[in-house]
């Protein structure tokens, strides 16, 4: 936990959605890092509803598309309706590949933008 710090600002921008809006963190860690999200994310811990599928557990590594398949189904959700964001452009390549939206984001303001486009902030 001590070498992964959530943003602020993105933090605040996602605070700022509609709070019936579930949101989920697909990580490459192992389950424990699972454990520790909601930790390194506790304003937003309440909205993750302990929505945090780890690769290990789903039989690969983002970027390979099955892996996003594989989340979608633990989460019930479509991936035309579901956004994807991440800071490497090949997790979103293969994010895209499984047929969510997504796209890159780095830093707060960039996200704004992708959350406007998509037409959720």
């Amino acid at each position: 936990m001590a070498a992964t710090r959530a943003d602020p600002g993105a933090m605040s921008r996602l605070l700022a959605l509609d709070p019936a809006l579930p949101m989920a963190v697909l990580g490459n860690n192992g389950e424990l890092m699972a454990d520790a999200i909601p930790c390194v994310v506790a304003p937003l811990a309440l909205r993750l509803a302990c929505r945090v599928p780890c690769s290990g557990v789903l039989g690969g590594r983002k970027p390979e598309p099955r892996v996003y398949l594989y989340a979608l189904d633990r989460l019930g959700w479509s991936a035309a309706d579901t956004l994807f964001v991440d800071d490497l452009f090949g997790n979103v390549r293969g994010a895209r590949c499984a047929g969510l939206q997504a796209d890159t984001v780095r830093d707060p303001r960039t996200l704004g933008r992708v959350l406007k486009r998509c037409r959720l902030a």
